[in-house]
Parts: C-alpha cells; structure tokens; sequence
C-alpha cells in the first residue's frame, strides 16, 4: 500500500487548495483512513494562536473554495468578530449538522483541518418548539483573511444573503455539497432548503440553477406564515443533476439523489 507521506511528496509541488477534484480522489483512494500509520491517524491541528503573518499566508482557491461556496448556500455560517466589518477583521467559518451527519463534518474537516485550532465537537441544544433535544455536531475555521472575500459577497450586516452574481458562482462541486448539506430527497425530486432567504433571493437561485444547468427547478412554499420558500429540482433533471454531482459526493449520501 503506498503510504500517505508518499503521496504527499508526489503531490508536494501543488497547494492543497489547487488540487483539481481528480488529483483529490487519487490521494483519498491510495489513502484509505484504515490503511494510514498511525502517526497520520493522531495528527493534530496547531492550537496555538497564530502570528499576523502566518494567517496571512492562507489562501481558499479552486476545489476548496467551491466547497465552501456549497457550504454557505447551505448550512454553514460565517462570522466577523468586529464591530465595523470592515477590512480590519477577519472572518471565520462555522460548519454545523445534525449528528447524523457526523460524517459529513468530519469530511469537511478532513478538507479544512489545516485552518482551524480544533476539531468537531458534538453537543445537544433544546428545540423550543416541539420541546425535543437536537443532537449536532460543529466545527469552526480560524479567523482568517482568505475569507473575507466570500464574506462580503455572502453577508449584509452580519445576515446572510444571496450576491448577484451567484449565477457564475455555481458549479457541480457548489451543488453537490450544497446538496449534501442542505438537500434532501421528496420522492420524485430534489428539495434544496432555502428557509432563511427571501422569497427574492430564493427566485434568484431558482434563475441562476435553471440558467446555469439547464434544469427547470422551482420555488416551493415551506411556511407561508413565516415567508419560507424552497427549491424544487424535479424528477426529469434528476439525469442530468446526478451526472453533474455523483463525482463529488460521498456515497452515503447518495440516498439525496433518491439512489
């Protein structure tokens, strides 16, 4: 079995961020977590704080900043730990799912662990409504420079938005994570939860996935009394969306695509 160090050395000349998906594949076929020394197993994240000039040196580019893109159209949140929001703070990443999709975290951290203090921590919150406990498990990236880019183009004042341009923004990778995230299965089609964004914002991704893919998604109501909407993607795309973002997906999530 070819060792995980050797694969690194091979791939030494490219940063992570630049690998094409392909090149992503190869490392985590050769690289099964069973077969890993146990050295790579018990590698830990830098936890000290980290110099001005180091978070500096942090980029998000090509496979990974899609990746994140699908992200933060679908659960994962960000945040700027100052007052103005200006160029003087940093912004973080906070991914976030139900402990059912522990999985899902701890690929995502896999892909991010270079840029956080500390990995996915599980805990349990209090669902006022229904009076139920919620099991989740979370994780978040450092405050770093290389994410204020996306956090201009994704938030207003600290609310999550939809940029104009979202349209050039989307690509199978953006789809399939954002699917994994934020999807689901209906029976027949793709839902895509789209609950916290204007009924405006959701028109405008329904316009950017038929425009972009060539599907012929629509606006479904979630909650007519709290102004939530939905996209549908329905069952005659389904061939076309599953050629689009199998490649990217983990197999056990699949069953999104109704496979």
């Amino acid at each position: 079995m070819i060792k995980f160090k050797q694969l690194l050395q091979y791939f030494s000349c490219f940063s992570l961020e630049k690998l094409n998906f392909k090149s992503f594949l190869i490392i985590k076929f050769f690289c099964n977590t069973s077969s890993l020394d146990q050295e790579e197993k018990n590698k830990k994240v830098i936890t000290r704080r980290l110099t001005n000039i180091e978070k500096s040196k942090f980029r998000i580019e090509g496979f990974l900043r899609e990746v994140l893109i699908g992200n933060i159209l679908g659960d994962a949140h960000m945040r700027k730990f100052n007052i103005n929001e200006g160029a003087k703070g940093s912004a973080r990443v906070r991914f976030l799912q139900s402990l059912a999709q522990s999985d899902f975290i701890y690929h995502l951290y896999e892909l991010f662990k270079d840029y956080c203090a500390s990995p996915p921590k599980e805990w349990s919150s209090l669902i006022k409504e229904s009076g139920n406990t919620r099991y989740n498990i979370s994780f978040a990236t450092r405050n770093l420079p290389c994410f204020n880019d996306l956090y201009s183009l994704f938030y207003n004042k600290r609310v999550k938005i939809i940029p104009l341009n979202i349209e050039e923004l989307l690509t199978p990778v953006v789809l399939a994570y954002w699917i994994m995230g934020d999807g689901s299965w209906s029976g027949s089609g793709v839902k895509l939860h789209t609950n916290s964004y204007t009924k405006d914002e959701v028109i405008l991704l329904i316009e950017s996935l038929n425009n972009k893919f060539n599907f012929n998604s629509s606006i479904n109501v979630a909650n007519l009394a709290k102004s939530q909407y939905i996209i549908y993607i329905p069952s005659r795309n389904m061939d076309q969306l599953r050629s689009l973002v199998l490649p990217y997906m983990l197999s056990s999530f699949h069953r999104k695509l109704g496979i």
